[in-house]
C-alpha cells in the first residue's frame, strides 16, 4: 500500500474513498426506493381488507398481509423538540415491550388519552396503523396511520440520496480517474520488476500478458553496444571523403632566368 501511495497525493486517495462511499450509498438508497413503492402499493390494497389479515396474527406479520392486536395507550402527547409538532403515543401490545408510534398528523391526538384501548395493525415488523372503536353505533372505526406505514415512507422522494450519488460520481471523475491511472502505472511497473525486464511500455506489457497463455511474440531487435543512435532533431547528411592535398607545382622560369629555380628544402 505504501508503494501504491508513493508518488500519489494522499488527499487524492482519501477523497476518492469518500467519493466511493457516497456513490455506493446513493445507489443503494435509489435502488431501494422502487421496492418501497411496491411495498406501499401492496400495503394500501391489503391494510383495509379483512380478508388480508394474517392467519393467527403473527408479529412481525408475514409478507403481503397485516396482523392485528389489542393494545393500550400508556403515553400520549405532542413532541415539539424536532422543530415540528409530531403527535405520538406509546402503546403496550400483549406481552411485548411498549412501542412508540408517531402519527401522520396531530388532528386526532385528543382522542388518544392515556388508558385508551385500541387495535394496532402491524405490517411486517412496523406498527403502521391505530384503529379506535366506533364512537357511535353504526359508525366506522377511526383509523390513524403512523409514520412507519409504507404509504407515508414512500411519499418522501430521495432527493438527498440523488444529490449524494451525484457528488460521489463527480468525485470519482475528478479524483478517482487520476488515481486509477496511478494504480495502472504501478501495476505495469510491478509486472516489469517481477519479470526482470524493467520494460513498462504497452508493447512489453502486452507481450508479458500473452506469455501467460503460451503465446510468445518476437522481441524487438536490440541495438548493439556502441552503435547507439542519438536523435538530435536534425537531418543526417552523409560524410564524403576529402581528397589528399596536392603539393604545389614548381615555379615556371621567367624571362632572363637561365633555368629552373629549385629551392632546397
Amino acid at each position: 500500500m505504501l508503494r501504491l501511495v508513493r508518488g500519489t497525493p494522499v488527499v487524492r486517495v482519501v477523497l476518492s474513498a469518500v467519493a466511493v462511499i457516497f456513490t455506493v450509498w446513493g445507489l443503494i438508497a435509489l435502488a431501494m426506493y422502487p421496492l418501497l413503492r411496491l411495498d406501499a402499493g401492496s400495503y394500501e390494497k391489503a391494510i383495509g381488507s379483512p380478508a388480508a389479515e394474517c392467519s393467527g396474527d403473527p408479529i412481525p406479520a408475514r409478507g403481503g398481509c397485516w396482523s392485528g392486536a389489542a393494545g393500550r395507550v400508556t403515553v400520549s402527547g405532542i413532541d415539539r423538540q424536532s422543530g415540528a409538532d409530531i403527535a405520538f403515543v406509546v402503546v403496550d401490545v400483549r406481552n411485548l415491550p411498549a412501542v412508540r408510534a408517531d402519527l401522520v398528523d396531530t388532528t386526532h391526538i385528543a382522542a388518544l388519552p392515556v388508558g385508551t384501548t385500541l387495535t394496532v395493525r402491524y405490517w411486517q415488523d412496523h406498527l403502521s396503523m391505530l384503529v379506535l372503536p366506533a364512537a357511535a353505533k353504526g359508525a366506522a372505526p377511526l383509523t390513524l396511520p403512523t409514520r412507519d406505514s409504507p404509504s407515508y415512507r414512500a411519499t418522501g422522494v430521495p432527493v438527498a440520496d440523488a444529490l449524494t450519488l451525484l457528488f460521489g460520481v463527480a468525485g470519482l471523475l475528478v479524483w478517482g480517474r487520476p488515481l486509477l491511472d496511478d494504480v495502472r502505472t504501478w501495476l505495469q511497473r510491478r509486472s516489469g520488476e517481477r519479470d526482470g525486464s524493467g520494460d513498462t511500455t504497452p508493447m512489453a506489457f502486452g507481450r508479458r500478458g500473452l506469455a501467460r497463455y503460451g503465446i510468445d511474440l518476437p522481441a524487438a531487435p536490440q541495438t548493439p553496444p556502441g552503435d547507439d543512435v542519438v536523435l538530435t532533431g536534425r537531418r543526417a547528411t552523409p560524410q564524403t571523403a576529402q581528397p589528399a592535398p596536392t603539393p604545389p607545382a614548381p615555379a615556371q622560369p621567367q624571362e632572363g632566368d637561365k633555368g629552373w629555380k629549385i629551392r632546397p628544402y
